[in-house]
């Protein structure tokens, strides 16, 4: 991977603590990720550079961050060492809600409220990665399945502080689960 800019980057928060034993970090966020595209990595400032770390497994939601576990970050003295540490992601792969555009983790959106609009659909279950089309899951206010393509063209907006997912769906799509 090649070197980035910091200028490239969007501050989206800081490492706060471990959490845990198996290496996993707390980030706060400073500002509501709007959208972002899928990315393995993020960035931490260490030293003036912009460094990759990857994710070992899935983010995960927690309180008014996430929890994440980085590959090669197996210890919580291992974690520890990352407190304090500024997290970056591409700018061009962000959109957050103070208008700086270009995760998080589709993955991690279960128990979300779902939403067409203003109109409630229900609650967010599975994630199905189809390669050529992704959906989730959705069980309705009567607990059926709907199906909702997991796409750029239909997500307004996810949410992960409120847990909520806005979609604008194609008029009739939810219709076509009855």
């Amino acid at each position: 991977m090649l070197p980035i800019e910091e200028k490239k980057c969007i501050k989206i928060g800081e490492i706060i603590k471990p959490h845990g034993y198996k290496g996993e970090v707390f980030i706060r966020l400073n500002q509501e990720i709007i959208s972002a595209k899928e990315t393995e990595y993020v960035f931490l400032k260490m030293e003036g550079y912009m460094i990759p770390f990857f994710f070992a497994s899935p983010v995960k939601p927690f309180k008014d961050g996430f929890l994440i576990h980085f590959e090669e970050i197996n210890t919580p003295e291992e974690a520890r060492a990352l407190s304090n540490i500024e997290v970056y992601l591409e700018a061009e792969k962000t959109e957050t809600d103070n208008g700086d555009s270009g995760m998080f983790m589709e993955e991690n959106t279960e128990g979300f409220d779902v939403f067409d609009g203003d109109k409630y659909i229900g609650t967010a279950g599975d994630f199905l990665p189809v390669p050529s089309n992704p959906l989730l899951v959705v069980f309705g206010l009567k607990n059926e399945e709907i199906l909702i393509p997991y796409s750029d063209r239909f997500i307004r907006t996810i949410d992960h502080r409120e847990r909520k997912i806005i979609f604008e769906l194609p008029e009739g799509l939810v219709e076509l689960n009855d």
